[in-house]
């Protein structure tokens, strides 16, 4: 009898239908499968195109090229098979993110003749917008809208006002000292602008700043995970927005721990609780607002700008001083005070307007059976 009943209990907490939470092993097998699946095209290509380039002597900057363009095609059948067909919420959302991360970086894996190539510039920018696009077709197919330029009708801007604010006064963490911070002229460094040389690279700089970084991590995060994570909770408007905003701002600044490799332990702690307030923020501010551009251009002004920094050098590579500890604690508590005000005090109507728009009125334009 016990036996029996362990075995039903096995069978509906294991063996779940895809469309569940259940089955635990199923989505590790599968995330697993998937990773696999994009190192051995990726690794059979690299090897393929490195043997080329010994026995022949071909430019390698053309392989780097055609690379990228046939590793872009070998994945495309897992892309449909173990992604896009995925109808688990959670597990195409993790699938989808981790494809996309990979992807981004397929230049960088190959081995073969990269002291010989003079700039991986634009082959880098061509695997991020393959790579972006395959990101916004997947969540099209899963009926989410791209994020409209427009904001929602009823909007105020006051309020707006309010949760924009905050997240510039953080722009002061780069002072170094109260005093520096509160004397006066205060001004704005582009972040490592000593580091090039002429106006040519000063526009790379930025333009790869903002698309490859600040872009990149609102579509990620503001995007991919908000507008499913936002389909997936329950609750009243209120709830499943205050939900979003903390499982969200939480992957935010999960996300920034990976620096540990290279920065100072509490350095990277002060980065992430810093990154934990940014996501509350910029949550809220794409939820009320109905769009993620206004977080495009405050994440592109806090990369680029530095207020009154006595060095280039991120205050996070190095060991946090009093000052930044300080001034991220005060912050932050700020950051997140005037995020729940507004998640309890504001009217719905904007919140709401975002909610019924997450989703597209239609079907997926073809059906993976």
């Amino acid at each position: 009898m016990w036996g029996s009943h362990a075995a039903d209990y096995a069978r509906s907490h294991f063996f779940k239908n895809r469309n569940g939470l259940g089955g635990e092993w199923l989505v590790v097998a599968k995330i697993i499968a998937m990773m696999i699946y994009l190192y051995a095209v990726d690794t059979i290509v690299s090897d393929l195109l490195d043997h080329i380039w010994r026995s022949s002597g071909v430019a390698p900057t053309f392989l780097f090229y055609l690379g990228t363009i046939l590793v872009f095609i070998g994945i495309l059948p897992g892309y449909f098979r173990l992604i896009l067909a995925e109808t688990n919420s959670p597990l195409r959302m993790l699938a989808l993110f981790i494809f996309y991360y990979e992807a981004v970086v397929i230049p960088n894996t190959f081995g073969f003749g990269k002291n010989y190539v003079s700039s991986f510039d634009a082959i880098n920018l061509l695997t991020f917008v393959v790579a972006t696009a395959l990101v916004i077709i997947a969540m099209n197919h899963w009926g989410y809208r791209f994020p409209r330029f427009k904001f929602n009708h009823q909007v105020n801007y006051w309020w707006l006002a309010l949760l924009v604010f905050p997240r510039f006064i953080f722009m002061g963490f780069s002072a170094g000292s109260w005093s520096r911070l509160f004397s006066l002229p205060v001004t704005f460094k582009l972040a490592s602008v000593s580091d090039m040389k002429g106006f040519l690279l000063t526009g790379v700089y930025i333009v790869f700043t903002v698309l490859t970084i600040c872009f990149k991590e609102e579509l990620i995060f503001r995007y991919l995970f908000l507008s499913q994570i936002l389909n997936m909770v329950t609750g009243t408007p209120k709830v499943k927005i205050l939900k979003s905003v903390l499982f969200t701002a939480f992957l935010f600044a999960l996300w920034h721990l990976q620096n540990f490799t290279y920065q100072p332990v509490l350095g990277t702690i002060m980065q992430a609780t810093a990154a934990f307030a940014m996501g509350m923020a910029f949550a809220i501010i794409c939820l009320y607002t109905g769009t993620i551009w206004i977080t495009v251009i405050m994440h592109s002004i806090f990369d680029l700008f530095m207020v009154d920094n006595v060095s280039n050098q991120s205050p996070f590579s190095v060991e946090p001083s009093a000052f930044t500890i300080e001034f991220i604690l005060i912050t932050t508590a700020i950051q997140i005070v005037v995020v729940l005000l507004a998640i309890y005090l504001v009217k719905t109507a904007s919140f709401e307007q975002t909610i019924r728009e997450n989703r597209l009125s239609r079907q997926p334009h073809f059906a993976l059976d």
